[in-house]
C-alpha cells in the first residue's frame, strides 16, 4: 500500500523535472538567436557580471487631505513597569542613604573634619558624573541615574 504523499512527492518530482529540461530548451534557444543576432559575448560571461539593479519605482505624490497613521509611541505605564527603571532608581537611592549615614556616622565618631568631608563629597560626586558620562551611550537610562546621583551628592 503506497502513502498518498509519496505519490504527490513523485508527482512534484517529475513535475520539477519536467521543468528544468524546458528551461534548458529555452536556454539553448536564448543562445542560438545571440548568436545567429551577432551577439558574441557568451552566456557564461553575461553570467560572471553583476547584474543592474532593479529600477526602483518612482514615488507618488500623496494627497495633501490624506494624512498618515500616526506612529505608536510607547505608553508611560510600560516605562514604570520596566525593572531596569526601578533598579537603578533604587540602587541611587540606596548609595545616596548610605553616604548620608556614612557622613553622619563619621561626623558623630569624630574621624573625618569638615574639610574632609566636603572633599569627600566632590570626589563621589565627580566619580558618579565620571562613571555617567561614560555610559551614556549604550546605557542612557543608568548614565541619568548616575548624573542625578553625582548632583544630589554635590
Amino acid at each position: 500500500m503506497k502513502d498518498p504523499q509519496d505519490s504527490s512527492l513523485h508527482q512534484r518530482i517529475e513535475q520539477l523535472e519536467s521543468t528544468v529540461v524546458e528551461l534548458q530548451h529555452l536556454l539553448r534557444q536564448l543562445q542560438q538567436t545571440l548568436r545567429e543576432q551577432g551577439i558574441d559575448r557568451s552566456l557564461e560571461q553575461v553570467s560572471r557580471e553583476p547584474a543592474s539593479p532593479p529600477a526602483l519605482p518612482q514615488p507618488q505624490a500623496v494627497p495633501a487631505t490624506s494624512q498618515l497613521p500616526a506612529t505608536p509611541s510607547r505608553p508611560r505605564f510600560d516605562l514604570i513597569r520596566d525593572e531596569e527603571f526601578w533598579l537603578n532608581r533604587i540602587g541611587i537611592g540606596l548609595l545616596l542613604l548610605g553616604v548620608a549615614f556614612l557622613f553622619k556616622y563619621s561626623v558623630d565618631q569624630g574621624w573625618l573634619t569638615p574639610p574632609v568631608r566636603v572633599w569627600f563629597g566632590f570626589l563621589l560626586g565627580c566619580l558618579l558624573l565620571v562613571t555617567g558620562l561614560r555610559v551614556q551611550g549604550p546605557r542612557r537610562p543608568l548614565s541619568q541615574v548616575l548624573l542625578g546621583g553625582s548632583i544630589a551628592t554635590w
